[in-house]
């Protein structure tokens, strides 16, 4: 994940922000209905898988690394897509895995290029 000008994030205080808005926008499916037309499907609704993000940095490469970990529901990466836009976040790279109900998402920024 780079900040607007590029660079990996690396402040805590930036890091915890956007840890705390992503768990805190993403923990109810009902809070973006907006974006998505269909409802979570009722079989979805009985899961409870908790709302968890990891943001890491990977000072070998450079970048920071965001893991999040969700109960899956319609709109959802159209969601965190939202946020990711609304705090100014640009990515290089996403693995997303969707395991039943849950999905396992990691988000990073491109490896730094050594200057020769």
């Amino acid at each position: 994940m780079l900040d607007s000008h590029g660079q990996p994030i690396r402040d805590p205080a930036h890091i915890e922000e956007m840890r705390l808005h992503l768990v805190e926008e993403l923990d109810d499916p009902d809070d973006y209905p907006d974006i998505v037309t269909r409802h979570t499907p009722r079989q979805l609704k009985h899961f409870k898988v908790p709302t968890e993000v990891l943001i890491e940095q990977d000072p070998a490469n450079e970048r920071t690394m965001l893991e999040l970990t969700a109960p899956d529901r319609p709109g959802l990466l159209a969601r965190v897509g939202r946020i990711f836009m609304e705090q100014d976040i640009s990515l290089s790279a996403a693995k997303i895995a969707t395991l039943g109900e849950r999905v396992e998402d990691v988000f990073s920024s491109p490896p730094r290029q050594a200057n020769h």
